[in-house]
């Protein structure tokens, strides 16, 4: 089965080109603001043009970024069938190639389309959220043009400030624009671009899955279905990874009701269903009685004695390596955040603000490395990479 270390390698790319693509615009507009004094040695229409060339630039990024990403969708899709195809029938008896399953081909070809349109649905409107200048005190979420707009004419008015205090109120539209960064609005709510994107891109491959799932199960006669396992399990879902079930009693959990495995295993209802909510489980197709499970009870065990081992902070708090996990995740992020501040900082040449950047970089690698040997977790060094760094 897919294992959650796969599933995370997927998703991290997706969110690490969201990142590039962010701080490709973020630049444009700093880049400009910093060079606004160009704006008195030219004309007012060479200055529009100008500004319209940065408008233009910028739309050219987002409409790369698109076409890139539906590529790379259609690309990781195919290759999602193709693992799934070639791990399921090892359940059944067949040979029948993937290129001959019409009934697959078409399935792909619509679950692409699906997943494509819907990305796009998530970052057709992409938006910064700045400090409105016509309430200050609070955030307003622009479109990238009148981003860039409402950016540019604040810091025109930062000229008739001494250069001092010129700077530092560049300094601080600078680092709002990046802690922004470009965001997409989920139920009117802007959510960062980073983890929208990966919310999007999970849900997408899991409905992918399970959807192949039930067209083999019914292309093969399947009776029953198979929870994945994954190491560092979430509490709720582990004591059922890895275990079959009736088709019935995959209903009951899914419902929320207590329901049982093929072996008579009584479990309490999830409240979280499978699939749902960051879950990274999926379900397998199976024939009852005659598919072996991917995993003997006895490893099974193992995944959650692991598990529960964890690691006591020397304040005495007990963590799973499921939570360990979650603060490996944060501490990525804030590594990749500082990585991209420096390179940040140092297209505008602010020298002060990469030497910070640089310390932080050093300071949460420095904690990453130190607690993830201390839970005996590896650290994932191509997880805290970014471009150019």
């Amino acid at each position: 089965m897919l294992n959650d270390e796969q599933i995370e390698k997927l998703l991290y790319e997706y969110a690490k080109r969201q990142d590039e693509f962010s701080l490709s615009v973020i630049k444009i507009i700093a880049d400009r603001i910093n060079h606004l004094a160009d704006f008195d040695k030219i004309s007012s229409i060479a200055s529009y043009v100008t500004m319209q060339r940065d408008i233009y630039a910028i739309q050219e990024k987002v409409e790369a970024y698109y076409k890139d990403q539906k590529k790379r969708i259609e690309r990781d899709w195919w290759w999602l069938i193709e693992y799934a195809y070639g791990e399921a029938i090892l359940f059944y008896e067949t040979q029948l190639a993937l290129a001959e399953n019409s009934e697959l081909m078409q399935l792909a070809n619509e679950q692409i389309k699906l997943a494509q349109d819907e990305f796009m649905n998530l970052v057709n409107s992409p938006v910064i959220s700045m400090r409105d200048l016509s309430n200050p005190g609070t955030l307003r979420n622009y479109d990238l043009t009148s981003a860039y707009r409402s950016v540019v004419n604040e810091a025109m008015s930062y000229r008739n400030l001494s250069e001092d205090l010129a700077r530092n109120a560049l300094n601080r539209t600078e680092s709002q624009l990046f802690n922004s960064g470009v965001r997409y609005l989920v139920d009117d709510e802007s959510v960062s671009g980073n983890n929208a994107v990966r919310f999007n891109i999970l849900e997408s491959m899991k409905r992918l899955l399970n959807k192949v799932q039930e067209v083999m199960g019914k292309q093969f006669g399947a009776d029953g279905m198979e929870l994945s396992a994954h190491i560092y399990p979430a509490p709720d879902h582990a004591p059922a990874q890895g275990h079959q079930f009736t088709k019935e009693n995959v209903d009951l959990m899914q419902s929320g009701s207590n329901f049982e495995d093929v072996n008579g295993n009584s479990y309490v209802g999830f409240e979280r269903q499978i699939g749902t909510w960051n879950c990274r489980h999926y379900f397998m197709n199976i024939k009852i009685g005659k598919s072996e499970p991917t995993y003997t009870q006895d490893e099974l065990d193992k995944i959650l004695e692991d598990n529960e081992r964890g690691y006591t902070a020397p304040n005495g708090r007990h963590y799973t390596l499921y939570e360990c996990t979650q603060i490996q995740r944060r501490y990525e992020r804030r590594i990749r955040q500082a990585k991209e501040r420096y390179l940040f900082s140092k297209y505008l040449g602010n020298k002060s603000d990469m030497v910070s950047a640089r310390n932080r970089v050093g300071s949460l690698t420095s904690q990453y490395k130190l607690f993830s040997n201390a839970c005996g977790i590896p650290v994932k060094l191509e997880r805290i990479k970014v471009k150019d760094y």
